[in-house]
């Protein structure tokens, strides 16, 4: 499917001027991991009816912008909120921290779960089990929003169960869970509340708080000063504290030596590492367990210039494995060995957790339960689940059990068994020439279109129309979008008229202009219909509204003398760029055909996309289709792949007699030529 469409126009048609206001996402550098405010607005307004309110079972909604999914047949449409797309035609689906997120259902018919996912995450359905069985990976960049790291929140219905597979991982579900790949957020806040003040602070949010010997940096700090120490994790006295890797990122300004120790061990700063950082920065420690005589592990942070200061701190735990992949790399997380740890949270309700060895366990709810990988594969667990308050007081994660956010999804197709197959959208168009006696004035062209799985309204589960002109010789003289109904080829509102224009008196428009409307629903489909706009003396044969169809096709009328022709049109020869086409090309595709008892209709059909080289078999997909004539002759057709990288077309040609012929299918490949000059 073409992804851009450029209007064009021939000297006849006059339209009205407009503009187009591009709306760009600002993304400032956050001193901080933002609130998140804004992601909830966005998730509230995708939820409201029709867009993401009503989710068929198997699909994916876009909730907010900055998703891409790379489809395993054809392409993917997530250009808007409301778009939805089969899970089992989903490869991966990538969101964008703080914009992207979309709204999976998945589970069974008889037992759906809703799934959000969200920050900076890849999806996986599985190719064949896509909504049952998921791989989820998160980059190992700042919180998405406070208190809330990028992955995956799962619910059922009220008062229902459901069961997926994440990474490897049976959860079962009687409620809420909140999944997060590749680590456990311990702290993510300003070090100054609930500080230590020199002494042990019983209701700080990790271990026993952080502290400063300068105030964080809002005294003046010494090379000699720590400018953050703390909190003195020890798996003894707090139970979520455990042996392996964690990863500090330290928001402020300045430069800083940074690293961690147990000081009462090696009475020395660096014992675990350490190194040079300009704020906001990150880094990684190994603490490898309490020993004889030990305190626990610590941060050590020391200004290196002057005014340094710390404002923000999270602290990550990574999982059992030290040596892990890409852990200092804050845009790695998404390869298969760069996960050592998946964290279950349990929002609300009852949550259970089987390894593939038959581990599991089942955290109450406000509680976590870790989950350890080797070679991308699970092999442990906690002993037990530990108390997460911290994560809970997540706003984003409150949200999510409120009775307006995932609670009010409504599900369709979950008493069918399967998921309802995908429907081609309903679609017809009207083309008329506006006469003031005999002289044509204006145009009037208008479609109507719905998706009959979601309702008969217009524009009802309808992402856009695309409406082409070609001139009597089949040339593209216009084409142009529209999304909102009514749909109007020059835009506007119904009756969707226009008026005409003429360079100089001497030249006159004359014969038949044909019209087609293809509309593409938000499940991924599309349909098309035609109609026509007769100039001068040639009249219309039948009206100009003709019946939805996906590949419009000419049926001739059998002449009587030809009744026992028996043999079908002869293709000559067949054209085509051998070598391929370069994006942003026309392709230029030719057929000659002949017949004994005359050619009453030749069709050329037409189907670009993009095959993705691991997965080459892309299903069945409605071809576009173009009239071209009904000569014996030489026929030329044009094919506008844009940037995509497969094309296929083949011709077709009807005798008199109703004689059919088909040539083979030709596949050509696209490829990247440099800049195209228009």
């Amino acid at each position: 499917m073409p992804t851009l469409h450029r209007n064009r126009t021939s000297w006849w048609l006059l339209f009205a001027a407009g503009f187009v206001c591009l709306l760009a996402w600002p993304q400032p550098a956050h001193a901080q991991p933002p609130s998140c405010n804004d992601t909830i607005t966005q998730l509230d307004s995708a939820l409201s009816p029709g867009i993401c309110q009503t989710i068929g079972l198997g699909n994916a909604c876009l909730a907010a912008r900055s998703v891409n999914a790379t489809a395993r047949t054809g392409t993917v449409r997530f250009s808007a909120p409301g778009n939805q797309a089969a899970l089992n035609n989903i490869r991966r689906m990538i969101t964008v921290p703080q914009r992207g997120a979309a709204v999976l259902l998945g589970g069974s018919a008889a037992n759906p779960v809703k799934v959000l996912v969200f920050g900076d995450t890849a999806t996986s359905p599985n190719a064949t089990q896509p909504g049952r069985v998921f791989t989820l990976r998160a980059a190992n960049g700042q919180p998405t929003c406070e208190r809330t790291r990028s992955g995956m929140i799962l619910q059922t219905p009220d008062g229902e169960n459901g069961t997926l597979v994440v990474n490897g991982v049976t959860i079962n579900l009687g409620s809420t869970a909140y999944v997060v790949p590749g680590a456990d957020l311990l702290f993510d806040q300003d070090p100054r509340i609930d500080r230590r003040q020199g002494s042990r602070n019983r209701n700080a949010p990790l271990c026993s708080g952080f502290d400063s010997d300068c105030g964080f940096g809002d005294d003046s700090c010494s090379r000699e000063d720590r400018l953050v120490y703390g909190p003195f994790c020890r798996e003894d006295t707090y139970e979520y504290i455990a042996a392996g890797l964690y990863r500090v990122t330290l928001y402020g300004e300045g430069d800083v030596q940074a690293g961690a120790t147990d000081y009462n061990i090696s009475f020395d700063y660096e014992m675990m590492g350490t190194q040079r950082l300009s704020l906001p920065g990150s880094y990684t420690f190994c603490w490898n367990g309490l020993e004889d005589g030990g305190t626990g592990f610590e941060t050590i942070v020391q200004a290196r210039s002057s005014e340094a200061f710390v404002d923000h701190i999270t602290l990550e735990y990574l999982g059992r494995d030290c040596g892990l992949s890409g852990a200092d790399d804050s845009s790695a997380g998404m390869g298969t060995e760069e996960m050592g740890v998946l964290t279950v949270y349990n929002m609300q309700g009852d949550v259970g957790v089987e390894l593939p060895d038959g581990q599991g366990n089942a955290p109450d709810a406000g509680q976590r339960l870790r989950i350890y990988y080797d070679e991308g594969q699970p092999v442990a667990m906690d002993d037990f689940p530990t108390d997460a308050p911290y994560i809970l007081g997540s706003e984003l994660a409150q949200w999510t059990t409120t009775e307006e956010s995932l609670p009010s999804i409504r599900v369709t197709g979950a008493d069918t068994g399967t998921p309802p197959p995908a429907r081609d959208p309903i679609v017809t168009v009207e083309a008329a020439v506006l006469y003031d006696d005999d002289v044509a004035y204006g145009l009037r062209i208008e479609a109507q279109a719905y998706d009959p799985a979601v309702g008969t309204g217009n524009g009802d589960g309808i992402d856009f129309i695309y409406f082409v002109i070609r001139d009597p010789a089949g040339n593209v003289i216009f084409e142009n979008d529209e999304d909102t109904p009514a749909y109007c080829a020059f835009g506007g509102g119904s009756p969707c008229e226009v008026s005409l224009s003429r360079m100089n008196e001497s030249d006159e428009v004359f014969g038949v202009f044909q019209v087609t409307a293809t509309a593409y629903a938000n499940n991924g489909r599309r349909a098309s219909a035609d109609a026509r706009l007769v100039f001068g003396s040639v009249e219309p044969e039948v009206e100009p509204t003709l019946r939805p169809t996906v590949v419009p096709t000419v049926v001739p009328t059998v002449v009587p003398p030809y009744t026992d022709d028996t043999t079908p049109p002869f293709f000559n020869s067949i054209s085509y760029p051998s070598g391929g086409y370069c994006f942003g090309e026309t392709i230029e595709v030719g057929a000659e055909v002949y017949d004994d008892s005359g050619i009453a209709a030749v069709n050329m059909y037409s189907l670009s996309l993009n095959v993705d080289p691991e997965f080459p078999e892309y299903g069945s997909y409605p071809y576009d289709s173009v009239y071209l004539g009904d000569w014996e002759g030489v026929y030329q057709a044009k094919i506008a792949p844009g940037d995509l990288n497969t094309t296929n077309f083949y011709f077709t040609a009807v005798d008199l007699a109703g004689n059919v012929s088909e040539t083979e299918t030709i596949t050509l490949k696209g490829r990247s030529c440099g800049p195209v000059v228009n």
